[in-house]
């Protein structure tokens, strides 16, 4: 899928440097966090910069849902 993209040609080797971490990058599921902490609303990763080896969240917004009232 990340081949798909119109960025997926700066991930390979690209103006003189090394191939991005693809594998890494993919990994980076912020669907999942939210599957296992249900109080999550949103995430916002931005931006994830991929490495030559892994990856980094520069930024992040978490938005948690209102909690219920009895």
């Amino acid at each position: 899928m990340i081949d798909e993209t119109r960025s997926a040609p700066v991930l390979d080797a690209f103006r003189g440097r090394g191939p991005r971490d693809k594998d890494a990058l993919a990994r980076v599921r912020s669907g999942a966090v939210m599957l296992r902490h249900p109080p999550i609303a949103e995430i916002d990763l931005h931006p994830v910069m991929a490495l030559e080896s892994g990856c980094v969240v520069v930024d992040a917004r978490v938005v948690l849902t209102p909690a219920s009232r009895a």
